[in-house]
């Protein structure tokens, strides 16, 4: 079905590139990866066209081409799978846009800023900023009092169809509110109506079950499960503290003080500190692994690449994920993985054995307590508490 699917539907996909402009080496790019995908999907290689992207990073070495290919390939599986068009930043530097976009956009990272916002918040309006106004720009807007309203719609559809979703729309409404005295208020109010009204998409979490959970646990405590002490030591880190991956593999010698049985850890994330107990459960595996298998290293990072012997990134971490769940033998298909499974199934599991949300919130570093909300919409036992009988309302059990 899938092979059917990706032949029937490229033909158009490869008409938009061209009609939106894309350069001819993003096209080649494309035109590559589709037929590479087709190719493995006939030889019987892979199961799905999810299957092949679930499986692409664990069978490349994690390089800047690799990463290139892989938003190729993602971008084409949620193309021919759901329909939603590719999208791209352009390659044009902010300065060569007019000076009333150049001075917005230096201004809203500034205030952002000033905030106390994350280096990535930043990043996400200089992204999407430059975008729509190198959009604008391209349609003949120099500044933002000459918008109009089929421009301005254009940036988030193309053919009828939403190519740019809820969190876009957002960080431009937001722009709008954080340097709303440096637009005139007809302008401001103006560009707010052309904003179009996109819905945010609720999906529930594909969350561990107990089971899984348990799966994984055995895997990483056994020690005939067959896993390298660096996939032990990671692994655990992930799922009994709930550290993020970028926290994890950015660990280093000094954040570690054996004496005093602690963890120091900076989030990349929120900046915020947080201390951890060094639990023997994962302490012992990362002493065997610094040990055993480290190789020499001048580098202070914990985690070290065995080839370059340069510090291991998130890419490097989830092929280790990717080990664990396949020793578990769970979600070997279609199935979302990575730590990030570990670290929600760890707050879900303290809210659902009625820990504060506080003590969790803490627990995970958060900067905003609110945060943690969004664990609950995904913790189906307490999503269960609030359903509601029906009982009364059937008339007909036939109905």
């Amino acid at each position: 079905m899938d092979i059917l699917l990706l032949e029937s539907r490229w033909p158009s996909l490869l008409k938009y590139l061209h009609k939106q402009g894309f350069r001819k080496s993003y096209i080649k790019l494309f035109s590559i990866e589709y037929s590479t995908m087709l190719q493995k999907l006939k030889a019987g290689l892979y199961l799905s066209l999810c299957d092949y992207q679930d499986k692409f990073i664990a069978h490349h070495s994690p390089t800047k081409t690799t990463w290139r290919r892989y938003a190729a390939v993602k971008k084409i599986v949620r193309y021919v799978l759901s329909g939603e068009y590719p999208i791209t930043i352009e390659r044009m530097a902010i300065e060569e846009l007019p000076e009333e976009y150049q001075t917005l956009i230096r201004e809203c990272i500034a205030r952002d800023k000033e905030k106390g916002n994350s280096p990535k918040s930043q990043k996400n309006y200089e992204d999407s900023l430059k975008t729509f106004f190198i959009h604008l720009y391209k349609n003949g807007i120099q500044n933002l009092s000459e918008a109009t309203e089929n421009v301005v719609q254009s940036y988030f559809t193309c053919e009828g169809k939403i190519v740019r979703g809820y969190n876009t729309m957002m960080l431009i409404k937001r722009f709008l509110t954080l340097c709303d005295d440096c637009i005139d208020g007809i302008t401001l109010e103006k560009i707010r109506s052309y904003l179009p009204c996109i819905k945010k998409k609720h999906k529930l979490y594909p969350a561990l079950t107990d089971n899984e959970a348990q799966k994984i646990k055995d895997v990483l405590l056994k020690d005939d499960s067959g896993l390298s002490e660096l996939t032990k030591a990671i692994g655990c880190l992930a799922f009994f503290t709930g550290l993020r991956t970028c926290d994890i593999v950015g660990l280093s010698i000094r954040d570690i003080d054996w004496k005093d049985k602690t963890i120091h850890v900076v989030q990349r994330k929120t900046r915020v500190p947080i201390h951890l107990s060094l639990d023997p459960v994962f302490a012992n595996h990362i002493y065997r692994y610094i040990t055993r298998e480290r190789p020499q290293s001048g580098d202070s990072h914990i985690f070290i690449r065995k080839i370059s012997r340069r510090p291991m990134d998130s890419h490097d971490a989830y092929k280790q994920c990717v080990k664990i769940m396949y020793k578990a033998g769970i979600r070997q298909v279609d199935a979302r993985r990575g730590f990030h499974l570990f670290r929600h199934y760890l707050a879900t599991k303290m809210i659902d054995n009625g820990s504060n949300l506080a003590i969790v919130s803490a627990t995970l570093g958060h900067r905003d307590p609110r945060t943690t909300f969004d664990y609950l919409s995904s913790d189906y036992k307490q999503l269960k508490k609030c359903a509601l009988s029906i009982t009364n309302y059937i008339r007909d059990e036939n109905y």
